[in-house]
């Protein structure tokens, strides 16, 4: 992709032991090209070894190249073995550059004097081993000593076209002339996003989807020659080389459809040929097919073939449309003119039948830049054609607008008419509905009631700590957060869950696991956080009947057990932490990724009992995801987790009544004018 950049400085000194002598860079030249001391060896063998292959180097079975101009073999499934050698008369870093990035497998071997280095890259290695100048080919930098005889091998295995060249130059010069390249791309790439913005706005008002075709084919070919040129795969798939593999052929492929789409209705093929539409059409399904087919691995090298066919086959359609009669097919004819000859001179070139040279290398681009033009011509043309036709029209339809009026005044009288009715039925439809949503209202507020009732209340905690913080925030009426408390002999057990969903769904789920709690605290006498959530995970899989995946319900839920007797505070949790806060210092304890039911009840290890001494400055706070899930502050980002553990931990020494009104404070500004993510609820226990 670099040819333009390439160009001959040196000479070729003789034959020695029918090898190339080694080629010098003088420290004045920039630039050298290698290609005419270049040999090459193809390889049937695709388990030749590197040191194999250099003792066939050595014992001169290699073929020499006589040309400056790249290598190119074209399509050739044979392994492939460069070699070369050069030196330099001035020390110092240079850079290696081998500018075509088609091959699948490259591997690089350097021996600057100090024995030989292996370099790997590819289409199918990630981006990163191109080189650490990251260019869009392949480029390294070596220090060379004026002294050194340098040796260069380089092993090419691939399924797409064979080219190889290689030249040495000073870093800067390399820069430079990618700079250069980067600023060409960038005109060619923004000449053809203009046209798609401009002819976008042309649909908008006209309204014709030959436009849409049109913009598609130019995105089309954005997509085709970002990924030849390896610009795509630099910045937007780097890590993806299967990706990267594929996705070449894939547009090429697909770039089929839009251009015969545009075909069949820019040159209106219903009416001037029927058979070139149904081969169109057929052309459209057999690149829809072969695109499968290339995303599965099954077809590759495919998309040379079909887009030779292709490109003849819309000039030979437009040709004869012309014939028939319609002369918008003249700009037409022009723009797949130019097309057609730059892509064929590039499918021509990787097949091996044209050196790789500059019209060759970028043929493609350049047909596709007149082909965009002209294209856009002919639809401006087209579209003038059009608002002839629309003057026309316009015309004949003011006389039928004149001779309909009479009617549609009478249309308009009968049709106020029924709006009359149809607005006392809609007030009656809106009176019932009012009256249905103060039914619903009345019995979600009785329901908030009846789970007021049966949790616990912050009183009846109280009397069994020194201090207890509960705040709680319910996105609707009712809640799926609640807090679970039972006072044992010597243990007490204090839970928090959040159950999925908020609201009725939410509330309705809180209350069937309320229960489970109180059957494994009281039936099943559990007194070990991680069996009591082994229990309700069961239950909550035999209950919601789980086994099929059909229901996803579940809660995650932080469990605590204060062991009286022992001063001991026992913890697990089901994808929900405790904060622990002691004398200003605070530590978070993660529970299980194992959730109870839902998306992740089989994920993640096992539940797990921690154990923490109580001290008579303790605190401890469980809490639902509510909070640092909401979205809110001057970007608009969730509050986090970090944040509200700095929350709590900074106030945790305040009071109950002062930590509740500074959490909602928190809140309210935090949140703003944004809606409430889900139900809120924090419980904070000094012991």
């Amino acid at each position: 992709m670099r040819c333009s950049f390439i160009f001959s400085v040196v000479l070729i000194l003789g034959v020695l032991q029918l090898k190339a002598l080694p080629k010098v860079l003088n420290p004045n030249d920039e630039r050298i090209n290698l290609n005419s001391s270049l040999q090459y060896f193809r390889s049937a063998d695709k388990n030749l070894t590197f040191e194999q292959a250099l003792r066939r180097a050595d014992a001169g079975l290699f073929t020499s190249n006589d040309s400056n101009n790249p290598i190119n073999f074209g399509y050739d499934s044979s392994d492939f073995w460069f070699y070369t050698e050069f030196q330099v008369k001035e020390s110092g870093q240079y850079a290696l550059n081998l500018p075509y990035p088609y091959h699948q497998y490259l591997d690089l071997y350097i021996d600057s004097g100090e024995g030989w280095n292996s370099y790997k890259t590819g289409n199918l290695r990630p981006f990163h081993t191109r080189g650490e100048l990251e260019p869009e080919n392949f480029a390294w930098t070596f220090y060379f000593n004026d002294s050194t005889n340098n040796r260069l091998l380089i092993h090419v295995k691939s399924r797409s076209p064979i080219i190889l060249s290689a030249e040495l130059s000073t870093p800067e010069e390399y820069v430079t002339n990618t700079n250069k390249t980067n600023v060409m791309y960038g005109i060619f790439f923004g000449i053809l996003m203009v046209m798609v913005i401009y002819n976008f706005f042309l649909y908008l008002i006209i309204r014709d989807k030959t436009y849409i075709y049109y913009i598609i084919l130019v995105l089309a070919n954005i997509a085709v020659f970002a990924s030849v040129s390896g610009y795509a795969f630099h910045y937007i798939y780097p890590d993806s080389p299967e990706v990267n593999y594929y996705i070449r052929e894939l547009f090429i492929t697909i770039l089929i459809i839009p251009t015969s789409l545009f075909a069949i209705s820019f040159l209106d093929l219903k009416k001037y040929s029927m058979v070139m539409y149904y081969v169109l059409t057929f052309m459209i399904v057999f690149a829809i097919i072969i695109s499968v087919l290339i995303c599965f691995g099954v077809v590759f090298g495919f998309s040379s073939f079909i887009i030779s066919i292709h490109a003849p086959l819309l000039l030979a359609i437009g040709i004869l449309v012309r014939i028939r009669g319609n002369i918008n097919a003249n700009f037409y004819i022009i723009a797949w003119s130019g097309y057609l000859i730059g892509g064929t001179a590039m499918t021509l070139r990787n097949s091996g039948v044209l050196p790789a040279i500059f019209f060759t290398d970028h043929g493609a681009e350049i047909g596709a830049i007149l082909d965009v033009f002209l294209l856009a011509l002919a639809l401006a043309y087209k579209y003038k054609q059009i608002r002839n036709e629309r003057s026309q029209l316009q015309k004949e339809n003011i006389q039928l607008i004149e001779k309909q009026n009479v009617l549609l005044e009478q249309k308009v009288k009968e049709r106020t008419q029924l709006l009359d009715s149809t607005l006392q039925v809609l007030k009656k439809q809106h009176d019932d509905l009012s009256n249905e949503s103060t039914e619903i209202n009345s019995s979600i507020n009785y329901a908030l009631t009846i789970q007021e009732k049966m949790f616990p209340k912050k009183a009846d905690m109280t009397q069994e700590f020194r201090d207890v913080v509960l705040f709680k925030r319910a996105k609707q009426t009712v809640s799926g957060d609640f807090v679970f408390f039972e006072n044992l002999d010597d243990y007490i057990i204090i839970a928090l869950a959040d159950c999925t969903g908020h609201g009725v769904p939410g509330a309705l789920l809180s209350m069937a696991a309320y229960n489970l709690f109180y059957d494994a605290v009281h039936i099943e006498k559990l007194t070990k956080p991680a069996s009591i959530l082994a229990f309700l995970e069961m239950q909550i899989n035999v209950r919601l009947n789980q086994s099929d995946n059909a229901l996803k319900e579940g809660m995650e839920t932080a469990v605590c057990v204060l062991d009286k007797r022992r001063r001991i505070l026992k913890f697990a949790g089901a994808q929900r932490p405790i904060l622990i806060v002691n004398n200003g210092t605070s530590k978070l304890i993660k529970g299980s990724k194992k959730a109870i039911g839902g998306h992740f009840q089989r994920s993640g290890e096992e539940f797990k009992d921690h154990y923490i001494d109580v001290t008579r400055d303790l605190v401890f706070y469980l809490y639902s995801d509510g909070f640092q899930d909401q979205f809110g502050g001057i970007e608009d980002k969730k509050y986090m987790s970090k944040r509200l553990v700095n929350l709590l931990t900074e106030n945790a020494a305040r009071t109950s009544d002062d930590q509740e009104k500074i959490i909602g404070s928190e809140l309210d500004d935090w949140k703003g004018d944004r809606e409430q993510i889900d139900d809120i609820l924090i419980l904070g226990v000094k012991v």
